[in-house]
């Protein structure tokens, strides 16, 4: 009997996220040619559930089933990587680095190691997106951040640039600690980013300072959702009638942005991870161009560049919905939208689907 891939980041048993972790693992700022050969034959020897289906019957009933998440952008060396399982960490990967922190990136007044830490998170979208785009999100340079663009967009190498770094791998522990709660589910990546960690070297090192760091944000994080109960509460007393609804503030709008984890097996839940960030992106940036709307295909991550749509005619940011049918249907973010301009290349990757 043939063995299945693994369809869930849930399903990862710690041997196959150990394996996994060595693989993705780069201590160099971008890939090489002699790095990539070697992961081609690393894959190789991968158990089953970790690649692609071998079988070219299996390869066009995923490809043809309308319900199967979408694949991850891979290079040739990566190619036979279980797509999907990829991608699925992928997306959890750019939610810690966007959705994930965007209560805290909304308040001017956190301590300096917080904010610190949060100038370092966003830093790890440089790996997916040209300097110019994320300098219109971020409104920041990209070289004030420790990563560069890794030009094939592949969904793997971007994973093994954050496994090889000491203090990413840290500052991702710290920031899945940092909202963890009595009850509730644990972060999926949190498999992945602690394989990481058994494998360092400084693993304890990492261990004790993600924790140490993890209950700094925590406080933090405390002490935002105790102001704003407060501010509703303050809102309640003075507000009566009809209005009395209303209160809330800008603090609920902030803290909805943050995707929530759940089961993937959960009706929507891979769509809805994606779509948060993609929210995100279009909530943060206006696109100079030419005609009625302009999409960042090309500089920045196909699975987000495609489906963040600027229409300079209204001055919104939208996501384009239902982007693997023929039908092209716009939903407008539901993110306020600041005005950042930025001129755009439109440079191809090579990064296969």
């Amino acid at each position: 009997m043939a063995i299945k891939s693994i369809e869930f980041i849930e399903d990862l048993t710690p041997r196959d996220a150990k394996l996994l972790a060595q693989l993705l693992s780069l201590r160099e700022e971008l890939p090489h040619k002699s790095w990539l050969a070697y992961q081609a034959a690393c894959i190789r020897d991968l158990p089953a559930q970790l690649r692609r289906p071998s079988t070219i019957l299996r390869r066009i009933t995923r490809a043809l089933d309308p319900f199967r998440p979408q694949q991850a952008c891979l290079c040739k060396a990566h190619k036979r990587l279980n797509a999907h399982l990829i991608h699925r960490l992928f997306l959890r990967l750019a939610a810690e680095v966007t959705t994930r922190i965007a209560t805290l990136r909304s308040n001017p007044y956190l301590p300096e190691e917080v904010r610190l830490f949060v100038t370092r998170l966003e830093g790890v979208n440089n790996l997916w997106m040209k300097p110019e785009v994320y300098k219109a999100i971020f409104s920041a340079l990209p070289e004030g951040t420790c990563f560069v663009e890794v030009p094939s967009g592949c969904e793997a190498c971007i994973l093994s640039v954050v496994g090889g770094s000491h203090r990413a791998v840290t500052d991702f522990r710290a920031s899945i600690h940092g909202r963890k709660k009595k009850r509730g589910t644990e972060a999926k990546l949190l498999v992945l980013v602690d394989a990481w960690t058994e494998l360092s070297k400084d693993g304890e090192v990492i261990k004790a300072e993600s924790e140490r760091l993890g209950r700094e944000i925590r406080r933090v994080r405390r002490q935002m959702q105790a102001a704003r109960r407060q501010k509703r509460r303050n809102e309640a007393d003075v507000v009566v009638g009809e209005g009395m609804g209303s209160s809330g503030g800008s603090g609920a709008v902030a803290e909805e942005a943050e995707v929530n984890e759940g089961s993937e097996r959960s009706e929507g839940g891979e769509h809805d991870f994606e779509g948060s960030i993609i929210d995100f992106y279009a909530s943060r940036m206006s696109v100079t161009g030419r005609g009625k709307s302009t999409h960042l295909t090309g500089v920045m991550h196909p699975d987000f560049g495609m489906n963040v749509i600027f229409d300079p005619v209204s001055a919104t940011s939208q996501r384009r919905l239902n982007s693997q049918n023929s039908s092209t249907v716009y939903s407008e973010s539901n993110y306020s939208t600041p005005t950042m301009e930025a001129s755009l290349s439109d440079p191809s990757l090579s990064a296969e689907r």
